[in-house]
């Protein structure tokens, strides 16, 4: 029974289903469900028993990108929920009806409650379906021993055993058993290849029969040397035959065209007549395959000339015709060697890679659904009564998408009892599934949609979700008709098509002042069938033809978007709102090349790593060279790429001749210089400057798509290289992205690819499995007739009738219908999906393709998608919701030919930059401007204590002072505060700071172990962080005040300032604070520079306290072994030597500039409190509320103004 889903009724508790249509809102419902849970939201039927938090709260999606973007969903969403509570923001109708049923009595409990939800969202348990039993396995890992770091894909590991495979079994066979066998496969590549699809599926069928795991390769090649003295009998039967009389059969049979000449035309017949006498009369046993067909049959076998022998014709008949029908009948019994020989290597590979990756500790993702599966059902442990009790609601996201195992693993947690008998057991426990049958397009996955109808069948009430909110009405209108054209138009009478309700949407796409049609369609007028390759062609230069005319069209304002029918807000259509959609990569290069001969920036958005680019590769060979400046083999290696040289012939001439060659390296000498003392970016830059590499790129075809790469990966790189602490380590990285192989934690934040051009001027090419869950104002389908047959060598099929899941070799024609509705049903699906992405109008490219069994052929019952068919269908169907629109093909590929020669008569150049750079402008900071300080140390007596010690690891450590002192590691420690989210310990209690423990310790594990450091410093890491955090500071400054950092109220970490300054000396800039900044003791020294341009810093902490607003600076000083060395003066001291007076008097300019233009009626006095530098050893083992360790001041409002002026000067 099917029921209409009320978001603030649906009960909470049992084991629901939702079916929600495309554009229904099903991610909304998620989230609001989600705050009800955490309110404890609802009446005595539909309320869970008590308010949950998000640590309690299971919700399991199928792809990393979705969890994110849920996350975050739910965030906003509990934050939209507390500032409705509040007052702050007032309620949609969603809310508006829920807040209805709280208690406005304890509506300050539901914002706390709302509250501590938001802050705790990290911790929040919205996993994968594969992070969800990784982390369970993780969880058990003493109970369950096959825990292991999941891997993306073994092919590599499959390879390899492969080939041990052939080695051990195979090599040592007989000459004549290994003829045998490289009969049917003749190298170890050939057999990886067959065995792929077989190593995931339990089950094998060859012909028809199971195929069982023979014991040994001896059992296999029994048969076959049994049957190898009837096969040379036979062989030597027909040679024994006179041949010619056989020709002469056969000639006269062709001459007097008694034979169907298609089959045996006369110059084939002679070719093949030669070829059997030479083979008759030689030694040669074997039939060569030059007397074969594909298939394998003889080309002289009697039953191939029978079929080929005319209507009221006898057929010719010879001995050796027969005797070639008995050697193929002997042949196809020989046939079973290879699924044995297939079945056996599969047996012996699947359990030596099993072995191998517990040897190393590696499993595929897959394999984590199989062991939590088999724990949970073979274990003695109860762990799905602990999963039950830890998690008592689950939601599962896109469930349409899960298989068998997934939904075993749920349904063990879960199990499903009547209400009646055990209502308690319901109350407390609930499993929620919510998708759509519709949009279960991912069988290429191993998702199976009929797991999803079992699951269906075992409850009782299905609730709905039927108003579409993403589509306009006529769009909503035209996909109901189309789907409720034909009965059960899914095939498949489980899944129902449920009519979307329109909500309908304020805005409207006009073309000449009308709405446009919700889907067109493309069609020629012929009725003629018309080849694959042609329709396109045709739909190619179609779409762009079109393209093309609503752009123009906008452009002069005949087209555009208008919202609540007013005209005046018509805003132009940009490529941007154009999606073209395809089924696979093949098409979508195709229609990509066609854009481009067009000059149409398009975008082929697909989800596969930057780092299997072609650019990838040419980057690391250039890192090489400058990390290996001597290594001549490595640096051609570098000038042989595309980035370097335009081709081979020029890369010749640079080798060749020696001046240029010394001239390249001294240029990597220099480069190498250049990484080590500026960067990489900055050695980068340098490379694309001396060689050209933008114009070079540009200069060809797909150049910017390659710029685009190329400058993605250096901004990866750059962000990486700032981790590792020598080059070589940079590489070791750089290679494991090659190989798709990151180390935890230290992969980049997408390696989706990404592109730099503007959004505005580029078409989205998108396949619609990857537009699933998009939406798109103008969706092209131009090759949606086009489908892909099921090959006849191998079928995968989720429900065979008898065997279940299994894999076909050699399909019989039962499996081959199966297979062929399976296929038909699923593009069914993705019809309904590439429609449903569409938000105004829709194209489809239709045409009468011989043999055509696409979806739209289903959707309008019909064997051919021609012109009367179709027109007599929609005949009855406004113009507004679905429309024909006949084009003419030959016209097309005309038009295609013209815009072709106005492409080539562009003539396109470089634009040229005339203009002057002041070269004296550069960039400057605190850092430059002291990096060469004269330190007095003997006229006061301070000693640098700052020395590099080496971290042991067999030291004993108990206290933050044992921490070695040195640049790397204080900058270990200042990487660590930089981590702290001070929104989690901001709460007015200091217990907050305690709640937050077990994020701060997987913050300092994953550091300690990044930088190879013992984990026993965890916890004195973590006692360090309680001391720093839960003592006070105190300013002086206008009046005394206590700061703590659990009771800050707004904050900012790593403040990035750039401030421009005239041209003045730091003379000037020295005398002006030593002015003000007055110290006892006699100043470091700053060598006379002249400085003009920017001036850039961050400041490691900026936050408001008590209406004034404080910087804070972690200063890693190591000042002595014991708390008193961090007094007073050892704090005054370090800063007169390292002059940190002249940092935080340039910090605090530059926040006072920053208040200035943000706060109103803004007052230096007021509200500025002051500089915080805190010496962040002098935390000990425990909290003192009168450590010496912070310095505290706030430098003269008349320095601050001065300093304003002197950077404000000219």
């Amino acid at each position: 029974m099917n029921k209409l889903l009320d978001s603030n009724r649906f009960p909470l508790h049992c084991r629901r289903l939702i079916e929600a249509n495309a554009g229904t809102g099903k991610t909304f419902t998620i989230t609001t469900l989600y705050v009800r849970l955490i309110l404890g939201h609802g009446t005595e039927k539909s309320a869970y028993p008590r308010n949950l938090m998000p640590y309690e709260i299971l919700v399991v999606t199928f792809t990393n990108t979705t969890s994110i973007e849920l996350k975050n969903r739910i965030r906003a969403r509990l934050i939209y929920a507390r500032d409705v509570l509040l007052g702050n923001t007032p309620p949609d109708s969603i809310f508006k009806n829920l807040f209805i049923f709280l208690n406005s009595k304890i509506s300050s409990l539901y914002v706390i409650r709302l509250d501590k939800a938001i802050r705790i969202m990290d911790s929040a348990a919205i996993l994968t379906i594969h992070g969800f039993c990784y982390n369970v396995l993780k969880r058990y890992a003493l109970h369950i021993p096959k825990v292991f770091n999941p891997v993306i894909n073994t092919v590599k590991i499959t390879e390899q055993q492969v080939q041990d495979y052939w080695r051990r079994y195979l090599y040592p066979l007989p000459k004549e058993s290994q003829k045998i066998i490289q009969k049917h496969c003749k190298t170890p590549l050939k057999l990886f290849n067959m065995l792929i699809p077989l190593i995931s599926n339990k089950k094998f069928i060859w012909k028809g029969n199971l195929i069982k795991t023979p014991s040994s390769i001896d059992e296999i090649l029994e048969y076959a040397i049994v049957n190898k003295e009837y096969f040379i009998k036979c062989i030597n039967k027909i040679k024994s035959y006179n041949a010619h009389k056989a020709i002469e059969c056969l000639s006269i049979a062709i001459d007097n065209k008694i034979l169907n000449l298609r089959k045996f035309n006369l110059v084939t017949f002679k070719e093949k007549s030669t070829i059997l006498i030479q083979w008759m009369a030689g030694d040669y046993l074997d039939l060569p395959s030059s007397l074969r067909l594909q298939t394998g049959q003889p080309w002289f076998s009697q039953l191939r000339i029978k079929t080929a022998t005319k209507k009221k014709f006898n057929t010719p008949t010879n001995p050796i015709f027969t005797a070639f029908d008995i050697f193929f009948e002997l042949e196809k019994k020989q046939s079973y060697l290879l699924p044995k020989l297939l079945a056996h290597a599969r047996y012996v590979i699947k359990k030596n890679i099993i072995h191998n990756k517990q040897t190393i500790g590696l499993c595929e993702f897959d394999e984590l659904l199989n062991n939590l599966y088999e724990a949970l059902h073979k274990s003695n442990i109860p762990i799905a009564n602990s999963l039950r009790q830890e998690f008592p609601i689950t939601m599962i996201d896109e469930f349409q998408d899960t298989n068998q195992v997934q939904f075993s693993i749920f349904n063990k947690i879960y199990p499903l009892f009547k209400i009646a008998t055990n209502s308690k057991y319901n109350k407390f426990y609930s499993l929620i599934m919510i998708g759509d049958p519709k949009q279960a397009i991912y069988g290429f996955r191993d998702a199976d949609i009929y797991t999803y109808i079992i699951a269906r069948d075992t409850i009782d009430t299905c609730y709905t979700l039927s108003r579409n909110f993403r589509s306009t009405i006529h769009m909503v209108e035209a996909v109901n008709w189309l789907f409720c054209n034909v009965q059960n138009p899914f095939i498949n009478k489980k899944i129902l098509f449920n009519i979307s309700k329109a909500n309908g949407i304020k805005s409207q796409l006009l073309l000449y002042g009308k709405p446009i049609t919700a889907i067109n369609l493309w069609l020629p007028k012929s009725n003629a069938n018309i080849s694959t390759r042609k329709y396109i062609k045709i739909m190619s230069t179609t779409t762009i033809n079109h393209i093309k005319y609503i752009i123009e069209r906008s452009k002069k304002k005949e087209a555009g978007f208008i919202i609540d029918n007013n005209i005046s807000t018509l805003k132009p259509i940009k490529l941007s709102d154009i999606a073209i959609l395809v089924r696979t990569g093949l098409e979508a290069i195709r229609i990509q090349y066609a854009l481009s001969q067009y000059c149409i920036n398009s975008i082929y958005i697909n989800k596969s790593s930057i780092f299997s680019t072609k650019e990838a590769f040419w980057l690391i060979k250039i890192l090489e060279a400058a990390v290996h400046p001597y290594n001549y083999n490595i640096i051609k290696s570098a000038l042989a790429t595309r980035l370097l040289s335009d081709s081979l012939e020029k890369f010749t001439i640079l080798i060749e001749n020696e001046l240029i060659w010394e001239k390249i390296v001294d240029r990597f000498e220099q480069y190498h210089c250049d990484w080590q003392n500026f960067g990489l970016l900055t050695m980068i830059k340098r490379i694309i400057h001396d060689f050209d590499v933008n114009n070079r790129l540009l200069r060809r075809k797909e150049g910017m798509r390659s710029l685009n790469n190329i400058f993605h990966l250096i901004e990866i790189a750059q962000n990486v290289s700032n981790k590792f602490y020598n080059h070589n380590a940079l590489l070791r990285w750089f290679y494991g992205g090659l190989a798709n192989n990151f180390p935890e934690g230290m992969d980049p934040e997408s390696l989706i690819q990404r592109f730099l051009e503007i959004d505005n001027s580029l078409i989205r090419i998108v396949t619609i499995h990857n537009s699933k869950g998009l939406e798109y104002p103008i969706v092209y389908m131009p090759f949606i007739c086009n489908y892909y047959k099921i090959k006849n060598s191998i079928v995968n099929l989720n429900k065979h009738h008898y065997f279940g899941n299994v894999t076909i070799m050699n399909p019989n024609s039962d499996d081959l219908i199966f297979a062929e509705t399976a296929r038909l049903e699923e593009d069914l699906r993705l019809l309904y999906v590439g429609l449903t992405r569409a938000i105004y109008t829709c194209y489809l490219g239709i045409a009468p393709l011989y043999k055509n069994n696409s979806a739209l052929c289903t959707i309008f019952n019909t064997h051919t998608l021609n012109y009367s068919i179709l027109y007599n269908q929609i005949l009855s169907i406004s113009d507004k919701i679905i429309k024909i629109k006949i084009i003419n093909p030959t016209k097309a590929l005309e038009e295609k030919k013209i815009m072709l020669k106005e492409k080539f008569h562009l003539n396109l150049q470089n634009r040229y930059f005339n203009g002057n750079i002041d070269l004296s402008l550069g960039i400057n900071s605190y850092t430059s401007l002291t990096n060469n300080l004269k330190h007095v140390l003997s006229q006061h007596n301070f000693i640098n204590k700052e020395k590099v010690s080496i971290l042991k690891k067999t030291t004993q450590f108990k206290y933050i002072n044992e921490f070695p002192s040195g640049l790397i590691y204080g900058s270990f420690l200042h990487s660590i505060l930089k981590k702290i989210n001070f929104d989690n310990i901001n709460f007015g209690k200091v217990k907050c700071l305690y709640e937050y423990k077990n994020e701060l310790e997987k913050i300092i594990s994953l550091k300690l172990m990044h930088s190879g450091y013992d984990k026993e410093w965890k916890n004195i890491l973590l006692d360090w962080i309680f001391n720093i955090f839960n003592t006070p500071m105190i300013s002086y400054i206008p009046i005394p005040n206590i700061v703590k950092f659990y009771k800050i109220e707004k904050w900012q970490v790593e403040l990035e300032f750039f401030i421009s300054n005239s041209y003045f000396s730091t003379t000037i800039l020295d005398s002006l604070i030593r002015e003000y900044e007055i110290f006892n003791e006699p100043y470091s020294e700053i060598l006379p520079c002249k400085i003009k341009g920017m001036l850039c810093g961050y400041i490691d902490l900026v936050f408001k306290n008590k209406g004034r607003w404080y910087l804070l600076d972690w200063k890693s000083n190591y000042l002595g072994k014991s708390y008193e060395d961090y007094n007073k003066n050892a704090l005054l001291k370090s800063i007169i030597v390292h002059r940190y007076d002249i940092q935080y008097v340039i910090y605090t300019l530059a926040l006072h500039r920053l208040l200035r233009l943000r706060i109103p009626k803004y007052d230096y006095n007021k509200d500025m409190g002051g500089v915080f530098y805190v010496f962040i050893r002098g935390f000990f083992n425990k909290i003192n509320i009168n450590n010496k360790s912070i310095y505290y001041c706030r430098p003269s409002i008349d320095l601050i103004n001065k300093l304003d002026k002197l950077f404000s000067t000219n």
